[in-house]
C-alpha cells in the first residue's frame, strides 16, 4: 500500500517510529539518544522542526548518509540556509574537513 500523501501540502505522511528509529541505532545507523537527541516525526504538513533540529529522512540514513553531528553543522546549514540532503558529497567532504580543521587543529570549539 503506497503512503498517505496529505491533500494540503503533499507531504507523504511519516512512517518511522520510535521502535523503527532504535533499531537504527542499534544497526549502528544513527547516534545513540546519549550521544545526540533524535525524535519520531509528528503528524505535521510541512513538517515543523523545532529551534535547532534538522529533519533527516530514514531512507537515506539506511543508505549511508551520516552528516556530522556537531553544533557547528547546524550552525553552517542554518547560517547558509540549507538543508542537508541538499549538499553534495563532496561539499559535505568539505565542511567534515573544515570542522576538523577548526575544532582539532585549531582547537576553536563552535560557541
Amino acid at each position: 500500500m503506497p503512503p498517505k500523501t496529505s491533500k494540503i501540502c503533499g507531504w507523504v505522511t511519516p512512517q518511522e517510529s520510535v521502535l523503527a528509529l532504535k533499531n537504527l541505532v542499534t544497526k549502528g545507523l544513527l547516534l545513540s539518544k546519549n550521544v545526540t537527541s533524535w525524535r519520531a516525526p509528528r503528524e505535521e504538513c510541512p513538517p515543523q522542526p523545532e529551534q535547532g533540529e534538522i529533519i533527516y529522512f530514514t531512507n537515506h540514513v539506511k543508505r549511508g548518509f551520516r552528516p556530522p553531528d556537531s553544533e557547528l553543522f547546524g550552525h553552517l546549514l542554518h547560517f547558509f540556509n540549507v538543508r542537508p540532503q541538499n549538499i553534495g558529497p563532496k561539499s559535505m567532504t568539505t565542511i567534515c574537513h573544515f570542522q576538523v580543521f577548526y575544532e582539532v587543529f585549531l582547537r576553536f570549539s563552535h560557541p
